[in-house]
């Protein structure tokens, strides 16, 4: 998967103008986890996102995304806390293969974004399968030497999962029960290395699915669970986030390790 840092519309608006004051700012990525296979569409299933600001409020400093496919990742952005309205479209081509955030409207929300936070808003579907618009909060905040951070979030259509963690190097495990559609596992600590995060049903503890991560001193990693386990889409998004850099850049780790 590749980084994706900047889109631009056929209205040359681009998701830096939301740029605000470093020093009370927040950072925000945006996360595209509806797998199109689960709603009737191609798997790539592409969206155009609007950034309305202030929301329901069209004007000049709204933000048009387009053509954002499954599992792209956008940021990270600095902007300022407020309110947020947040619309994802289906994509349509209106003029040089561009969109323009005019298609149909699939989901739409407002979310408060705080000062000096990194925050995730995901597109996803929830528990039975309706398209939503989640926000969630990363601890981006400086770790200590060789420490490295990673959690979980469950945003597939699925009732409740077990969460665990494990340290490949030492065999160490950490398991986060009974975790629902739209929450998020409390941070886990450890040292840089070797980790995977698997996925168990919470009733019978079966595995359903599992996906490795390498983590380097000061990265953050945050592994998000999406697709639909009726359909066999089921998939962990791995995504990470260097503390050690001043812009927080986020990229899809999706090779096999």
């Amino acid at each position: 998967m590749q980084r994706i840092s900047l889109l631009l519309t056929a209205g040359a608006l681009a998701f830096g103008q939301l740029v605000a004051d470093h020093a009370t700012a927040a950072d925000l990525f945006l996360v595209h986890g509806i797998n199109g296979e689960d709603v009737g569409a191609d798997e790539e299933f592409p969206v155009d996102i609007l950034i309305d600001l202030p929301p329901d409020d069209i004007g000049p400093e709204d933000v048009c995304l387009s053509g954002v496919e499954f599992t792209d990742t956008l940021g990270p952005e600095t902007l300022e806390a407020g309110l947020y309205g947040v619309e994802i479209h289906e994509a349509v081509v209106v003029e040089n293969g561009l969109t323009s955030c005019e298609g149909a409207l699939i989901v739409a929300d407002v979310l408060s974004i705080s000062e000096i936070e990194t925050a995730i808003i995901l597109a996803h579907l929830d528990a039975q399968g309706a398209p939503v618009v989640s926000k969630f909060t990363v601890n981006a905040s400086e770790l200590d030497e060789s420490e490295v951070r990673l959690s979980a979030i469950h945003a597939a259509v699925l009732g409740a999962v077990d969460i665990e963690i494990l340290e490949r190097d030492t065999g160490e495990e950490t398991i986060f029960t009974n975790v629902l559609n739209g929450q998020q596992t409390f941070p886990f600590e450890g040292e840089d290395g070797r980790y995977r995060i698997q996925i168990l049903d919470a009733g019978t503890g079966d595995s359903l699915d599992r996906r490795n991560v390498t983590l380097d001193e000061g990265e953050v990693g945050v592994g998000v669970l999406v697709g639909s386990g009726a359909n066999d889409t089921l998939e962990i998004l791995r995504l990470l986030i260097d503390t050690t850099e001043p812009t927080l850049p986020m990229v899809a780790d999706e090779g096999a390790e």
